[in-house]
């Protein structure tokens, strides 16, 4: 097995075919990483190529909440939807103290919104379970 210092900076979703794909970039910011961006990426013959980047400023809210990707649990290229688990902030970063609420949401990547909110996670951590759990 071989070990790295630093993280897996992609997580890549794949959908049936494995002609479309969606991955999760993280970038380096001060101690850690942060979500990038979340890019859908078509594959014509051998190469991939960008269809549909939402950057961290794409996905961020008009309120000056944080809110970014945390993980990727499914991906329909046919209806252009994935299930994402977003983390959102309840105040801006610049204030005192934030605290971040998870969710499971299906999520429609052509026009960036938010389709239906499927689960409220209790911690980041929680898997998509029950009724929710269906693919995107």
């Amino acid at each position: 097995m071989a070990w790295s210092l630093l993280p897996d900076l992609r997580k890549t979703t794949y959908a049936a075919g494995r002609r479309d794909r969606l991955r999760l970039r993280f970038a380096a910011r001060g101690i850690g990483w942060d979500f990038h961006s979340l890019a859908w990426e078509r594959r014509k013959l051998i190469r991939w190529h960008p269809y549909i980047v939402l950057s961290e400023s794409d996905f961020a809210l008009p309120s000056r909440c944080a809110r970014w990707v945390s993980e990727v649990h499914s991906f329909d290229p046919i209806r252009g939807e994935a299930i994402l688990k977003v983390a959102e902030g309840d105040a801006p970063d610049s204030a005192p103290e934030v605290r971040i609420k998870y969710s499971w949401r299906r999520w429609d990547l052509t026009r960036n919104r938010e389709l239906e909110r499927l689960q409220e996670c209790v911690d980041p951590f929680e898997p998509l379970t029950g009724n929710g759990a269906r693919a995107a």
